[in-house]
């Protein structure tokens, strides 16, 4: 009865993005036609300008929804925002392109010109899309991420999105909202000094199995006027941890699962303190990840830390323990921590830190101000427990008040 249920999820939300599916080809389509009519100088330019009007939807997104206004109010803007600014930037690409275009013409390169031009058409509309359904997919509206990320075209399109190329966008998105977030710190009396990442084998099959159940979490945080996205991973069937300051003040956090249709979900453990939070997801369909031995963790423990930094691709990268016990962080007071050599970035928060054995052996909750490639992880002895409760967690709990500094 269970799996017939899901099955039936499944379909409804692959034939509710069946509209968009066939608006995305015709835009596909119209976009390959269009570049062979009026050639590879002028369709390359005007959707060149395209692309970088996406980028700068990218950018733009995550200042737009802090402006306030309801939820139908801010998908509002977030579209209107969008699609002006690719217009504004195709304009001008196409004015440019235009003069360039009759050139070759009068030097009979029409026919090279005009082939060269559907071919550009086509890379260029599909990347515009790979970039704008990933900026839109980012602002937590549950029926929004789900639809895209049961998109056929949508999946295609980001599977054949150079991987460079989709985290060079996230980092660029990054720059608009790094400072004065909460998962920004500073300790006193910390690491001083930039360490080495470890050289750390990202391919090894425990790894790559562990990746299968690391998610994206992200929510609308009305009251604060913010759209909030994280990391977290699955610990028991349908249970989810991440970090409390990732879905604090949000009601419906959406998780997303590699492959799969994102899905909503209900927290059901909230503690800001210890920053954890619990989602329970019905048929997340998740492996679960095994918690590694306290003993095993500790200064020069090797590993990754995976998640989904500016909530945008899954990236792994290595880590290694530089320290493990109290640090006292300005503003906060002190706390036991593992001190990590890692590269953490906004939305890694809530991911694990996962051992060469891939197991569990910390969450990642913050950054260092001061010093790049320093990160930080709640230890063991703060999440077991909280694991080992999370199956009989049913009841929805409050997820608090959001912060905006």
């Amino acid at each position: 009865m269970s799996q017939a249920v899901h099955t039936m999820s499944f379909m409804d939300l692959t034939l509710g993005a069946l509209p968009l599916d066939l608006v995305l080809l015709g835009i596909i389509t119209w976009q390959t036609i269009s570049g062979a009519r009026r050639g590879l100088a002028r369709v390359a330019l005007r959707l060149a300008g395209m692309v970088v009007g996406g980028f700068a939807a990218w950018l733009a997104i995550p200042w737009v929804v802090t402006l306030g206004g309801n939820g139908a109010t801010r998908i509002a803007m977030v579209m209107i925002v969008g699609l002006g600014l690719v217009v504004i930037g195709g304009s001008i690409g196409g004015a440019i392109g235009r003069s360039i275009g009759g050139v070759l013409e009068r030097v009979r390169l029409g026919a090279v010109n005009r082939l060269l031009g559907a071919v550009a058409g086509l890379l260029a509309s599909s990347l515009m899309i790979g970039l704008v359904s990933s900026a839109v997919s980012g602002i937590g509206a549950p029926w929004l991420t789900q639809t895209l990320s049961s998109s056929r075209v949508v999946t295609v399109i980001d599977g054949l999105m150079p991987s460079s190329l989709r985290s060079t966008a996230t980092l660029w998105g990054q720059s608009a909202i790094d400072e004065g977030l909460p998962w920004v710190v500073e300790a006193l009396g910390g690491v001083s000094q930039e360490p080495s990442l470890p050289q750390v084998d990202l391919a090894t099959p425990q790894l790559t199995q562990a990746a299968k159940s690391v998610v994206r979490i992200s929510g609308p945080a009305y009251a604060c006027g913010q759209e909030q996205t994280g990391s977290g991973f699955v610990v028991s069937d349908d249970r989810v941890v991440t970090n409390a300051h990732v879905v604090s003040g949000v009601s419906e956090p959406v998780v997303e699962v590699p492959g799969k249709p994102a899905k909503s979900g209900r927290i059901t453990y909230f503690d800001p303190k210890a920053d954890l939070a619990v989602i329970d997801v019905d048929g997340l369909g998740a492996p679960v990840l095994p918690l590694a031995s306290a003993a095993a963790v500790g200064r020069g423990t090797q590993g990754a830390v995976q998640g989904y930094p500016g909530g945008g691709p899954f990236t792994s990268g290595p880590a290694s323990v530089m320290a493990a016990g109290t640090v006292d962080f300005s503003g906060s007071g002190p706390r036991d921590v593992l001190t990590l050599a890692a590269n953490v970035q906004p939305g890694n928060s809530g991911g694990p830190l996962i051992t060469t054995d891939g197991e569990i052996a910390g969450v990642v909750f913050a950054k260092e101000r001061s010093v790049p490639n320093v990160g930080y992880a709640i230890p063991l002895s703060d999440l077991k427990p909280v694991v080992q409760k999370a199956p009989g967690l049913t009841a929805t709990v409050s997820s608090g008040s959001c912060t905006t500094d």
